[in-house]
């Protein structure tokens, strides 16, 4: 009985020597952390892919709408070609720019 005992417990060792050599031979727990990294980007991949058709659907129906309101179709035009009527006035606002190279020199204003 005690031999039965010492064989089961001297395979069960080799074996999982065996398992721990190959595991390590074949750098099973680097290709499994790279799995879950890629398993992980993949999924974040899938989400933006799904923003992205989301907005699609959402390009598709404005361009819908447009076509059937001839107010949004002059409006769309007008934005996009900078169009004003007559008599309209038009007031721009722009962002002074943080670069001192953009910026004139007050001393050469004076001159």
């Amino acid at each position: 009985m005690v031999r039965k005992k010492l064989r089961y417990w001297l395979v069960l060792t080799a074996v999982m020597a065996m398992v721990l050599a190959y595991a390590g031979h074949r750098n099973l727990r680097q290709r499994f952390q790279d799995y879950l990294k890629n398993k992980g980007e993949i999924q974040a991949k899938l989400r933006e892919c799904e923003a992205l058709e989301q907005r699609i659907q959402a390009s598709r129906e404005r361009v819908t709408s447009l076509g059937s309101d001839p107010l949004e179709i002059e409006a769309e035009i007008r934005r996009n070609k900078n169009l004003v009527r007559e008599g309209e006035k038009i007031y721009r606002i722009q962002t002074v720019s943080e670069d001192p190279a953009s910026q004139d020199d007050p001393e050469d204003a004076g001159r």
